[in-house]
Formats: structure tokens, sequence, C-alpha cells
């Protein structure tokens, strides 16, 4: 709609608005207005995050060996 956009986010996201070059609103759950061509919007997860990961690597004496795991991360700060 000539160029205007909408966004709305869960209280679980943090929304970074910068137009011109500025940051002009930030938030978590935020919504607003904005203009398409001149905006730029960033959105973090600032909820608690699980990754799972496995290393299958071979050993020295060519044994295989797995690792396996889960990181979890937050995000503290969001303008940082």
């Amino acid at each position: 709609m000539l160029g205007f956009g909408y966004i709305k986010a869960p209280p679980t996201t943090y929304l970074l608005h910068y137009q011109s070059g500025r940051l002009k609103r930030h938030g978590a759950g935020i919504a607003f207005w904005y203009f398409r061509y001149n905006s730029v919007l960033a959105k973090l997860n600032i909820g608690s995050t699980d990754v799972p990961f496995v290393f299958n690597e071979i050993t020295a004496d060519v044994q295989e060996a797995t690792v396996q795991g889960d990181l979890t991360f937050r995000i503290v700060d969001p303008q940082k």
C-alpha cells in the first residue's frame, strides 16, 4: 500500500527499526507502521534458543568417536 508496511512482533522478538540510518524505535513485542523505502528492520529472538550438535570423528588409532551436545543461549542486550 503505497510503500507502507506493518509489522507486529511476538513478545519473544526484539525489533530494531532504523530509518535513514538512525534508530527510530526498538523494543520487544512492538507493532508499528513503517515506510519501506527508507527503513531497515532487524529482528532478534530474545527467548532461550537450543542448538543441538553432533561431531563424528576418527581417533588416532582409527576408532570412531561421536560427541553429542546441546548449546542453549539467550540474548541479554539486543542493542549491542
